[in-house]
């Protein structure tokens, strides 16, 4: 009886984990608008808006547009560590 316990307080984590999986994923879609602390680690912070730029949105204006950022302090941020923003590449380097 405790085996099948275990079993099914395993299975039932699994789930709960799968659907935490999901909505992580959700929150990211572009199409939904999201209220979130972007990282204040500027590597961390570069990790991120690359890849949203890489998987969500076609240039940086929608990006900031859709997470409701100024486009012009955005730069301002990232330049001021380090990182410059090319048009052609999508990406902050």
């Amino acid at each position: 009886m405790t085996r099948n316990a275990n079993i099914i307080k395993k299975e039932s984590a699994d789930t709960e984990h799968k659907a935490d999986y999901l909505r992580r994923i959700t929150i990211f879609a572009p199409s939904k608008r999201i209220d979130m602390d972007l990282p204040k680690n500027p590597m961390m912070l570069l990790s991120v808006l690359n890849q949203k730029l890489r998987d969500f949105y076609p240039s940086l204006h929608e990006l900031c547009d859709d997470l409701g950022l100024s486009e012009k302090d955005l730069i301002t941020l990232m330049s001021s560590y380090g990182f410059m923003y090319n048009e052609n590449t999508r990406q902050f380097r």
